[in-house]
Parts: structure tokens; C-alpha cells; sequence
């Protein structure tokens, strides 16, 4: 009897065969994030962080002002990184580079 497998079946009973090749990921590769490294990290309360001293943009961040897309802040003391995204007024933070950078809703 001949039975009908559907190309989703048999790329799965060839990745399950033993000594098969591993089949490439179709998951896109992540974009690194506009972002900011200063020398340390200060907590503000709450979810907020500022990045001071020597803050340095990357990926495309901006040097000054109000950021509304999610950033990250590195710290050069301890290599911690955290992300900041839009809060419920859709503000993420505000960079004043090199001096500071301040970040909402940021987490680890």
C-alpha cells in the first residue's frame, strides 16, 4: 500500500533519520539594537536606569534627545546591559551624550 506524506512529513521523518544532516534555521537573525555604553549603570526607582559618564551611541543611536524605539544602556564598570522600552506615553528615555542617558521600563 502507498501512502502520501506531505513535504512537511518528510522533511520531518528525514531531520528525525539517524545520521541525517541538521536542517538550517528559519528563524531570523536577531538585529542588534540602537544602544549606548557608558561607564555605569545608576537605578532611578522603579524600572528606570541611567547610563553616565563617557555614553557612547552604537547601531544607529541618537547622540541627543527623546528616544521612542527600544535602546540598550551598557555599563563599562560592571557589563551589565539593559534594554528600555516605550512607556504608556510611548517614551522610551532621553539620551544627553556623552554626559547621560536615561531609560524607562528597563530590564536586564
Amino acid at each position: 500500500m502507498i501512502t502520501r506524506l506531505s513535504l512537511a512529513g518528510l522533511a520531518l521523518a528525514a531531520a528525525l533519520a539517524p545520521g541525517a544532516p541538521a536542517l538550517a534555521s528559519t528563524r531570523p537573525a536577531q538585529v542588534a539594537l540602537p544602544g549606548y555604553t557608558c561607564d555605569r549603570l545608576v537605578w532611578q526607582g522603579g524600572n528606570q536606569w541611567d547610563g553616565v559618564d563617557r555614553c557612547v551611541p552604537s547601531a544607529g543611536a541618537s547622540a541627543s534627545g527623546p528616544l521612542d524605539d527600544p535602546f540598550t544602556i551598557t555599563s563599562r564598570e560592571t557589563g551589565a546591559t539593559f534594554t528600555c522600552t516605550p512607556n504608556s506615553f510611548g517614551h522610551a528615555g532621553t539620551a544627553q551624550t556623552p554626559q547621560r542617558v536615561l531609560g524607562n521600563r528597563c530590564s536586564p
